[in-house]
């Protein structure tokens, strides 16, 4: 049994006449263990995804979630509040993209540490303030005693950062779910918190749900990828695979907007237009308005995902053949 499994997703934003999807038909596994990457533009739904699967959406009136995300065999979403709140954090945790807005600035950070251990344990204050210790050591804080008792505004970007990492860890949960950790910091410093979240995750047995814009995070950082688009996935298999041999025209073209230290570039290539608003999506492929091979088929009939070159390489595209060779336009 995998330990988090994701059927069917959808979620969209209600208003009062209609429902706006955001994520549509998002379907995922994940073992123990293992690293998965949701990689696409802003917008694409990835970080909806995300707070889903967390579970911090279901409070929100407006907005409305079908399908299943089952966590060790149990449906997080029919669970009942109590029951989801003993998950989260404790088996389940997210570390998210910006320190300084999901920091509480008047809290010492070890309070802060300390409070998400308090609530899914009996451990004394002793007890507390010695895993908030261990947590800060793991993520290398310098001198946890003293850490512990600053605030911050006291820190860097790369130590918050590390904070919500210690955060995450503190209860060695099975799944940790990244929402553009390295986002808001410098190259250096994001090769270090990146290490340091490798490291960990190895070190801890934990399963990584790593959600990022960039390619050169997911494919130092994880073994599988699901490629997003306007809500839907246009491509998935393993991280190697999708990167090697891309089959969706969206993800060919990321890639040539993506700087490579590996290749001799000229000049990248943008895409040109933008992500379709999530009121305004196109009837059949949404990439076509943007796809320099879309056919005719495209501006009705939505793709399903299929099989490229092997049973885990799959991607929804009209142009790509079933043996991942391209149609002649």
């Amino acid at each position: 049994m995998n330990l988090l499994d994701v059927q069917n997703l959808s979620v969209g934003l209600r208003n009062a006449t209609a429902t706006a999807p955001i994520v549509e038909g998002l379907t995922l596994s994940l073992n123990r263990g293992h690293s998965l990457g949701i990689v696409g533009e802003s917008g694409s739904g990835k970080s909806t995804a995300a707070l889903s699967i967390m579970g911090l959406l279901r409070q929100n009136r407006q907005i409305e979630t079908t399908g299943d995300i089952s966590f060790q065999g149990r449906n997080l979403l029919e669970m009942s509040n109590r029951d989801l709140r003993s998950v989260q954090g404790s088996k389940i945790a997210m570390i998210f993209q910006d320190p300084a807005s999901s920091l509480n600035p008047v809290m010492r950070v070890g309070d802060q540490i300390a409070e998400c251990i308090r609530t899914h344990s009996r451990l004394s204050a002793k007890e507390i303030d010695q895993q908030v210790i261990d947590a800060l050591r793991r993520v290398g804080m310098p001198d946890p005693p003293v850490t512990m008792r600053r605030y911050p505004h006291q820190l860097s970007g790369g130590q918050r950062q590390r904070i919500l990492i210690a955060m995450a860890i503190a209860l060695r949960p099975q799944l940790i779910i990244a929402d553009e950790p390295t986002t808001a910091l410098d190259l250096t410093i994001q090769a270090q918190i990146l290490r340091l979240l490798k490291e960990l995750t190895a070190e801890m047995g934990m399963s990584l749900l790593l959600i990022t814009h960039d390619f050169g995070v997911v494919s130092e950082m994880t073994e599988s990828l699901i490629v997003l688009y306007a809500g839907r996935i246009v491509e998935s298999g393993e991280t190697r695979t999708v990167l090697g041999r891309p089959a969706h025209p969206y993800t060919r073209a990321l890639l040539k907007a993506h700087p490579s230290l590996d290749e001799k570039v000229a000049d990248l290539e943008p895409i040109p237009g933008s992500p379709p608003s999530i009121r305004q999506r196109p009837s059949g492929c949404a990439f076509r308005l943007r796809c320099t091979q879309a056919k005719e088929i495209c501006s009705t009939v939505q793709p399903e995902l299929a099989m490229v070159d092997s049973d885990t390489h799959r991607a929804a595209c009209h142009v790509v053949n079933s043996d991942g060779r391209r149609d002649r336009l």
